[in-house]
């Protein structure tokens, strides 16, 4: 059979509309050959449906990446829109405007400093900054976000000595896109643990890399717990966010 038979008896029809493909000649190098093609869309269209899928499926990879920081189950879904406005409404829009524009503020090496009573939502809008980033910069974003209680931190670096792992932690603080510390404050100071938090601190200082920490201190407080050089850093490179009220939980408990 030869190729003008073959095609004629070759019906090729859209696997979609069912149309059928128009048959075309083609004469190269003294040889004709035939060959078919779709007079419809239908498939072109269903391969970009197909590549925006896989677009689509990156993009939510993407996300899911940085927002495995390191936050917990409790707080994973707080964001900016589940947060109560009418609580701490300027805490709110300095956060918000932080998320915003991550990175003018990333370019400076500015970080925030949350500090305010326990319970008025100073965990929440710093993990709600982490989802604003992963979900709306996150084509830019392509650095790593560490989440870390000062506890938490504290004690994975006690059991790195164990492990020939602490060294690592502590680089992995230091040389992160953007590391958040939560609850400052709380862990029992001691020379070792200023040391390991100005090591840290004092390194995203110098290379202009940002910070986000919480704390149910003011820096004034803190200067009693974590020392004045701290202090000082943490003053520098961060913006003052205050937070009032009442525990929120307890509110809640109480209706």
């Amino acid at each position: 059979m030869n190729l003008q038979k073959q095609s004629q008896d070759t019906i090729h029809k859209c696997s979609i509309c069912g149309r059928p493909y128009k048959d075309k000649i083609m004469e190269f190098s003294g040889r004709t050959y035939h060959y078919s093609i779709p007079e419809c869309d239908c498939e072109e269209k269903l391969r970009r449906r197909e590549d925006n899928k896989k677009k689509g499926q990156n993009i939510k990879t993407r996300i899911l990446q940085i927002k495995d920081c390191g936050v917990g189950k409790r707080f994973k879904d707080r964001t900016f829109s589940n947060f109560d406005k009418k609580i701490n409404n300027k805490a709110y829009q300095v956060c918000l405007n932080y998320a915003k524009h991550y990175f003018d503020y990333e370019r400076e090496g500015k970080g925030l400093f949350l500090s305010g009573p326990v319970g008025t939502g100073k965990t929440h809008l710093a993990v709600a900054i982490i989802d604003y980033i992963a979900r709306i910069h996150k084509r830019k974003f392509e650095g790593k976000i560490i989440f870390t209680t000062s506890v938490n931190l504290l004690s994975s670096i006690r059991l790195g000595y164990k492990t020939n792992s602490a060294e690592k932690i502590c680089r992995e603080c230091e040389s992160c896109q953007l590391l958040v510390i939560d609850d400052l404050g709380s862990e029992k100071i001691t020379d070792w643990v200023g040391e390991i938090f100005y090591r840290i601190i004092d390194n995203r200082y110098s290379e202009l890399k940002p910070i986000i920490i919480t704390s149910n201190y003011s820096l004034t407080e803190l200067k009693e717990k974590i020392g004045e050089r701290l202090v000082s850093r943490i003053y520098d490179m961060c913006e003052g966010v205050k937070f009032e009220g009442k525990d929120w939980r307890l509110i809640k408990t109480s209706k």
